[in-house]
């Protein structure tokens, strides 16, 4: 059933037994989208604060958003490399 999931883009795997649907992907990029164009570049520490997560699962989450090309990491903070919040 997961597999399922996973082929039509309904789950997606940030890593190994973490999973995140798309609906609250698509509600997290928007959240890190509103930040770094409000602040500009933003550190991991910053997002585990306003989403209330650790800074180890956001750090995850963070790596698979500059695997999708939606974010990159300079140094230790993200950019916005692309502002497309469909999955």
């Amino acid at each position: 059933m997961l597999k399922i999931l996973k082929q039509k883009g309904l789950v997606f795997e940030i890593k190994e037994n973490m999973l995140i649907d798309v609906y609250n992907l698509q509600k997290l990029k928007k959240i890190v989208q509103n930040k770094i164009i409000k602040d500009g570049p933003t550190h991991i520490r910053e997002f585990a604060q306003i989403l209330n997560k650790s800074r180890n699962s956001v750090y995850f989450f963070f790596d698979f958003l500059d695997k999708i090309n939606f974010t990159k990491r300079i140094d230790d903070k993200r950019i916005l490399v692309n502002d497309k919040i469909d999955c």
